[in-house]
């Protein structure tokens, strides 16, 4: 696994897509996540971002998801290419 390509789902920008490879919520705010399809292995592409960088909507599964930055920060992806 290539280091480098590891980061917070926060950090990616629109049009890039990641797998998420681990999830750091915890509680309802992990909850919310799994029942928004947000499990490891699954493909994510960021859409947009928010005009103040909060929230950002994010294509899950052919839906789009918006998340704010305290639960983005919390979910490991690793950039696809």
């Amino acid at each position: 696994m290539d280091t480098s390509r590891i980061k917070p789902l926060s950090r990616l920008i629109p049009g890039q897509k990641a797998a998420v490879i681990k999830i750091e919520n915890e509680g309802q705010s992990q909850k919310r996540v799994l029942d928004l399809g947000l499990i490891e292995g699954v493909r994510v592409e960021s859409v947009l971002t928010g005009p103040f960088g909060d929230p950002s909507a994010y294509d899950i599964h052919g839906a789009l998801i918006a998340l704010r930055k305290e639960e983005s920060s919390k979910i490991i992806v690793e950039i696809l290419e």
